[in-house]
Order: C-alpha cells, then structure tokens, then sequence
C-alpha cells in the first residue's frame, strides 16, 4: 500500500555520492580544568589520518571553548571527531546524565583551521554524520558501562582510555 502513495522518485536522491570507507584513528584526550575530551581522526580511506600536529591543535581549539564557554562541558566527559572540515565535538549530560549533546563546527582548510573554524548551527545541519555513528555506537557503549560503574577514579580512567579504533564500513 505504501508504494501506491509514494513516489520512489521523490525519496532517497543522494546525487553522486559514492560511499567510502572511513578510517577512525583514536589521538589524544583533550583535558581541561573540568572535562576530559576523546579526540578522534576519520579520515576516508585511503586517506591519511591528520598529523598529530594537526590534532593537536584541534585539541586547543577545543579546549579554549570550553574554557572560555563556547563548548558546555556538562559533566566533563565526552568526544570530538576530526574529519574533512568538520570538528564535532559530543559531551555526556545536562539534563540526564545519558544525554549527548553535540557542539559542531566547521573550517575551510586544515592548514587554516585556527583562522577559519566557525560553530554551525545542529537544528539546520544535521548533529553526525552516518560514518560518526560507528563512533557513537563505541562511545555510548562505553558510556553505558560507565554509567552502570559504582563511577569511581578507576571508572572515568577506563571510559577514557576506552577508545574506537579501526574502520567504519
């Protein structure tokens, strides 16, 4: 019956996009006076992750807002992706503690990223993109064995140090 409403021709346009595998290279955490941040590189295969220089300085850019309260850091805990000129940066809590809550931006080009890094807005452009959510998947598994931890040292070490590695098909 659906398909005597619908017209198939309507739906499911993409243009050329050609899927391609992403590479998720896990990096260093971001830490801040109150948060903890995973910091991830997705990169297209065959492409290569971004330098450690390069992330590093996503890092900064990361932690100055939070620092300076662009990025709400919630209870401190969380993740960023680095991918072809996006940065999203996803911190556990507010309301619930099982919440994600997203912070995205954008840059023209990583040899300018400092210069060019804007926030943009998650109503209007989406909050991931279908390759982040193998990313997501680890991360909110993670977070759920967290949550279900008596929450000691020992637990936010080991949802830190927990981390995706590998490739999202």
């Amino acid at each position: 019956m659906t398909s005597q409403i619908l017209d198939f021709q309507l739906i499911g346009q993409v243009g050329n996009y050609i899927a391609k595998t992403h590479e998720v290279k896990p990096f260093n955490t971001v830490y801040t006076s109150n948060s903890a941040i995973k910091l991830y590189s997705m990169r297209t295969n065959p492409g290569k992750p971004f330098s450690v220089k390069t992330m590093d300085i996503v890092g900064e850019l990361i932690s100055k807002k939070i620092e300076t309260g662009e990025i709400n850091p919630r209870i401190g805990m969380g993740f960023a992706i680095a991918s072809k000129n996006l940065i999203n940066v996803s911190i556990w809590g507010g309301a619930y503690p099982s919440l994600l809550n997203n912070n995205l931006f954008e840059f023209d080009k990583i040899t300018n990223i400092k210069e060019t890094i804007s926030p943009l807005d998650i109503n209007k452009f989406g909050t991931y993109c279908v390759w982040e959510l193998g990313i997501v998947n680890h991360e909110s598994s993670a977070w759920m064995q967290y949550l279900y931890s008596e929450k000691a040292e020992s637990d936010k070490l080991r949802y830190i140090e927990e981390v995706f590695k590998g490739a999202v098909v």
